[in-house]
């Protein structure tokens, strides 16, 4: 196991990161580092963007959550959002503490004009937040 959340949200906090060295930094570079930081579990492969990871995760590694009114990601999940205008790829992001069913609170990369991770809230709706993944416990 690597950095708590906290540990790694002050790591970090308002600098860029280009994990795979394509594109620059990228919202998906930061979901990359989280995940190799949590190990144990796959990137979903991606087609067209940050908005595929939904669909395309790995069961064995995934449990995969919709969103919807009653319901909120736990902090660490990966919140994967759909295409909107002006954005065809879509977004991902890690959720923080303080998730409620009307606020998502999250840590992102390359948001609005936020270029470098930051602290971001979003709304689920306007936002098009798709739904979030939650790492599976490693088989006993």
């Amino acid at each position: 196991m690597g950095l708590s959340l906290s540990a790694f949200v002050s790591r970090y906090d308002r600098k860029s990161v280009d994990y795979d060295g394509y594109y620059g930094a990228q919202c998906v570079d930061l979901a990359r580092v989280w995940i190799h930081n949590i190990g144990g579990v796959q990137f979903p492969p991606l087609s067209k963007g940050a908005k595929d990871a939904f669909r395309l995760a790995q069961s064995q590694f995934w449990t995969k959550v919709k969103n919807s009114p009653s319901n909120y990601p736990p902090a660490g999940a990966i919140v994967v959002f759909d295409a909107k205008p002006g954005n065809a790829f879509g977004h991902i992001a890690i959720a923080r503490p303080g998730c409620t069913k009307k606020t998502l609170l999250s840590f992102d990369q390359n948001w609005s004009l936020h270029h470098a991770c930051s602290l971001e809230k979003h709304n689920y709706s306007s936002d098009h937040v798709i739904g979030w993944l939650i790492k599976k416990s490693a088989p006993a």
